[in-house]
């Protein structure tokens, strides 16, 4: 396969169907096996089979994945991610919170994308959700704001099928799922034909129970829904060393087939088996997930795939095509990345390997006919005045990424080119220099300058802000107007590509036109802000020394990736914020052309050991132990092993389990990497032959006898258990019933901890007699018995009992008589009851009960009735 190209080859029938004439030597059977086989392959080769295949695809992401390019022509179907709220106005849907809708029509040609993507007859499905924050149904309050953020998007990609792919943390908030789900009732009203999939977390024993939760809210509201995704990935501790990934994957899905069968059952629509399984789908996260040690290869895509042939399944989809390719030397292949996969493969392996086995496409599928696409373009050859980009000029020479456009037609440049004309024709897609990405769109107009500015009010930027086309703004002393909409993008003077950039310069507020240009001699400056986002910068005169106290030069926000600014050539001071934490460079010498501020980051690296749902909060360091400086960055749900991008320099971290709180003080991140090292620690129960045990995992509170705030609660267990928690001291509750045993402060500050001893056997030999054995909690008093713990019917004999360790009642009884044993000792590895004295004579017994049968019928002088008693004073006496 060509590096770039996931063009698909061609599957000839005939080659097939002559390998499986040479066959026939082999026998009858044989040709009819191979036969079938053919059969099968011509079937999945013409698009009819029942699976489709929709990768997801991050459109934020970079490098960027064109989806709609002829190289990339065998992705017909996509899954583009994702929607989320705007972190100014929770109401405005924007990609991934960095683009709004027209932002993304700029920034990424999405629109012409998209329109592009149609022509070649590929569906494309949005997915509002994703592992991000803001998350559109969690921050809206209004019901009628989420349905019309939800239309907005539909009506602006013209969409008919939509992907809600919801996070175990989104699942969580039950008024978000009211939300969402009234939003839905209101989209399918105004859109009939709108499809919806969830697209829901799993372990290896099914969807979460609010993942069960979502799905029978939906059917209960009235919403039809196309299907359920599972994201099969990041099984973490429902998944055993001994469980393959394939197998994990396998489990899942039946077991969610299984619930799936019981929703539409108890929904009256009831459904068969064929029916779910063309209703579900599958997502691995294909290379190394999140979860340590959890790696999705492509022997586990091959041993899956016939699986999921055989069920039939509905969608095969994987996290993602920007993930589709292996990482470089310097890529950092230990842990997940959201730019490769971490394993040894090549560029598209696992997009070929799926689509090759499950080549139905989702259009031929919906019965749609991309011919019948009428897409809201305008082919403007003769419109200038909407051209997004320069008409492509012979003479010009043109630069990597630059876009111009040339009969009505927009192209992005390859490599540097001169002279070759974008539609020239040529023998491979690939050897044009220019990539086509689709016709000038009416939309483009709100994205050019329409005409002069013609306000002089001199408005101060704001990152916050929202400019108009033509509104002019000062920043840094300088003058400029937009070109275009435009939020959160600081004016730049001497942009590296102006045409892209949505600000032109006018000239220093004191003057205005070509007579404020500067003369002089400039430098680049580049600064590479490796993985951050949302920083600040300050370009600063250099004070000689004395940091960040020169005059400002420069100031620009919300900055990341890679950016070049503007200077003249100089010494200076720079100043890096990310939230509270800062860092300044003094003295970056910028006397040539081009100058670098150098490594601004470090990457923290956290390895969460088994422990799941983790707080990690990342605090200014104050110095002082145990104690943390403000907060700059908070990151919920964590698991796994994980890397973060922080500035350079020294910081508190605070690891938050419920109330369990573990605290890294001034970790030293001032160069390239650190991490806090271990966090967790094992701690090992032995609950022995006690079963159904509850334990409660707390914080240790300093006294015997009584326990901290909880941090776990584990129900129904035994046998020999090791759970994870943070370095630190617990207090745990053993319960059986009533009993209740607290270990105090159990010392899990090493790697290994143990709860020791929490077992006793109790020993109660009853000899021939025939009982019920209650134990009971020792109240304290004789001959009477505390709360019960444990019933034992029909005993007799030696009897061993496992208890938690304490002081108990046992009480043993038979419908004739009962006796109890008061305040037995079981505070050590044994109590024991030996065969007491006092346990009845089953023959006086017997005895006694006729003996009271006569005293109503005779009086106390009858033979027989002194007879009897005569008898029974003598057995007494014997014993």
């Amino acid at each position: 396969m060509e590096k770039g190209n996931l063009r698909g080859h061609r599957l000839s029938i005939s080659r097939l169907l002559f390998a499986a004439l040479l066959v026939g030597g082999f026998g009858l059977f044989a040709v009819i096996t191979v036969w079938r086989s053919v059969t099968d392959i011509y079937v999945y080769s013409q698009g009819t089979g029942p699976t489709w295949v929709a990768p997801y695809i991050d459109v934020t992401s970079k490098p960027e994945v064109y989806f709609e390019s002829e190289a990339d022509s065998l992705l017909k179907n996509v899954v583009i991610g994702s929607i989320v709220s705007s972190p100014l106005d929770s109401r405005k849907p924007t990609w991934g919170s960095y683009y709004d809708l027209d932002a993304a029509a700029r920034a990424l040609d999405l629109d012409r994308r998209l329109v592009r993507f149609r022509e070649e007859g590929g569906t494309a499905i949005i997915s509002f959700g994703g592992n991000t924050t803001n998350e559109m149904a969690s921050v809206n309050s209004s019901v009628e704001d989420l349905a019309a953020a939800y239309q907005s998007v539909i009506s602006r990609y013209e969409l008919e099928t939509l992907d809600f792919d919801l996070n175990q943390a989104v699942l969580a908030d039950v008024a978000a799922t009211e939300r969402r789900v009234s939003a839905l009732q209101i989209l399918q009203r105004d859109n009939p034909n709108i499809q919806v999939w969830l697209s829901l977390p799993v372990s290896v024993e099914g969807l979460t129970a609010s993942g069960i939760t979502m799905v029978e809210s939906v059917l209960g509201a009235g919403v039809e829904l196309a299907g359920v995704n599972v994201k099969a990935m990041d099984y973490a501790l429902s998944r055993t060393r001994e469980l393959s990934l394939e197998d994990a994957t396998r489990r899942s899905l039946m077991v969610t087939q299984e619930q799936l069968k019981s929703i539409f059952l108890a929904s009256d629509e009831p459904k068969d088996d064929l029916e779910l399984w063309g209703m579900m789908g599958v997502t691995p996260m294909i290379g190394k997930n999140q979860t340590a040690r959890e790696a999705f290869t492509l022997k586990t895509a091959n041993a899956l795939i016939n699986f999921l042939r055989e069920r039939q399944i509905g969608r095969v989809s994987f996290l993602t095509v920007n993930r589709d390719r292996p990482c470089g030397a310097g890529d950092g292949i230990k842990n997940a990345s959201g730019t490769c996969s971490g394993i040894d493969q090549v560029e598209y392996q696992f997009s070929k390997l799926f689509i090759d086995h499950f080549p139905a496409s989702l259009a031929i599928k919906a019965g749609n006919d991309p011919q019948d696409f009428a897409p809201p373009v305008v082919l403007a050859q003769n419109q200038a005045e909407i051209y997004p980009y320069p008409l492509w000029r012979q003479q010009t020479n043109y630069e990597e990424t630059e876009k111009v456009v040339w009969q009505g037609q927009v192209y992005k440049a390859k490599w540097e080119t001169r002279g070759e004309q974008p539609d020239a024709p040529v023998i491979e897609s690939w050897d044009s220099p220019w990539l086509y990405l689709g016709p000038v769109l009416e939309s483009d107009r709100k994205a050019v300058q329409l005409a002069n500015a013609n306000s002089t009010d001199r408005i101060k930027w704001t990152p916050e802000r929202v400019f108009l086309a033509d509104d002019e703004a000062v920043h840094n002393d300088m003058l400029f107007r937009a070109r275009w909409w435009t939020q959160g993008n600081a004016p730049v003077y001497g942009s590296e590509r102006a045409y892209d950039h949505p600000w032109e310069f006018l000239g220093t507020v004191n003057c205005q036109g070509g007579s404020c240009n500067q003369t002089g001699r400039g430098a680049s400056l580049l600064v590479n802000y490796g993985g951050l986002s949302g920083v600040s910068l300050e370009i600063r005169e250099d004070d000689e020394g004395m940091p960040g106290s020169g005059s400002l030069v420069q100031s620009h926000a919300t900055q990341s990736g890679q950016k070049t600014y503007k200077l003249w050539q100089g010494s200076y001071d720079l100043v890096v914020k990310v939230g509270s934490s800062e860092l300044i460079l003094d003295s970056v010498n910028c006397e040539s052309r081009s100058c670098t501020a150098g490594n601004i980051t470090s990457t923290l690296t956290v390895d969460y050991e088994g422990l799941t749902d983790i707080n990690m909060a990342l605090h200014q360091a104050d110095a002082v132990m145990k104690t943390t400086g403000e907060m700059i960055d908070v990151r919920a749900a964590q698991s796994g092993q994980k890397t973060y991008k922080v500035l350079r320099g020294h910081y508190d971290l605070v690891f938050e389990m419920g109330p369990s709180r573990f605290i890294v003080d001034s970790l030293d991140c001032t160069n390239g990497n650190c991490t806090p090292g271990d966090i967790a620690a094992t701690l090992s129960v032995d609950f022995e032959n006690l079963e159904d045990i509850s334990m409660e995992i707390r914080v240790a509170d300093g006294r015997a006898g009584s326990s901290g705030p909880m941090v776990q609660l584990l129900t129904a267990q035994s046998g020999h258990k090791t759970y994870n928690v943070f370095y630190s001291q617990y207090d745990l509750v053993f319960k059986k019933g009533a009993s209740e045993l607290i270990k105090d402060a159990v010392d899990c500050r090493s790697i290994d901890c143990d709860a020791g001893k929490i077992a006793a056997d109790l020993i109660v030999d009853l000899g021939e007699a025939a009982a019920s054995v209650e134990i009971r909690v020792d109240d304290g008093q004789k001959g009477s018995t505390g709360g019960l713990v444990e019933i034992y019917p029909s005993q007799s004999g030696v009897q061993r009992y496992s208890v938690l360790r304490g002081v108990y009642d046992v009480s043993m009884k038979d419908h004739d008589w009962t006796l109890v044993e008061d305040a037995i000792d079981c505070s050590d590895n044994t109590c024991k009851l030996g065969r007491n004295s006092r346990l009845p004579d089953l023959q006086i017994v017997k005895l006694e009960k006729e003996l009271a049968v006569l005293e109503e019928q005779y009086m106390p002088s009858h033979p027989d009735y002194i007879a009897l008693l005569t008898r029974i004073e003598q057995l007494r006496g014997n014993n």
